[in-house]
């Protein structure tokens, strides 16, 4: 029977993400990336959700090292699998934290958030 057979999301597991915690000084940069671990091996993608109360932030392209920059109207802001880099420009005289919120989703669209 060509149903015993058919593959399907349907026992896919959804991707997990940590927060990271790091640290910059303020006339410095950071480069960094986003993590998950997806437990079937498939392909995730990211899309921030949150964007930093202040300071700047880029996308990285993994190839051409070319930077995009991400501004709060593009939130939700998805990238491809190919740029989960990304850079942080602290806000000149800020010593604050800056948090930065993602997803992961999978090509089941399974996300990180359900």
């Amino acid at each position: 029977d060509d149903d015993d057979h058919h593959i399907s999301g349907s026992n896919n597991h959804q991707p997990l993400v940590e927060d990271q915690d790091v640290t910059v000084v303020e006339s410095d940069e950071l480069t960094f990336y986003l993590y998950s671990y997806d437990e079937d091996g498939d392909w995730v993608d990211y899309k921030i959700t949150t964007f930093p109360e202040h300071g700047e932030l880029y996308e990285i392209e993994s190839f051409t090292r070319d930077q995009y920059q991400i501004q709060q109207q593009d939130i939700p802001y998805s990238m491809q699998f190919v740029h989960f880099r990304l850079l942080y420009y602290p806000a000149i005289g800020r010593d604050d934290k800056a948090s930065i919120g993602f997803i992961a989703t999978d090509i089941w669209n399974k996300s990180s958030e359900e």
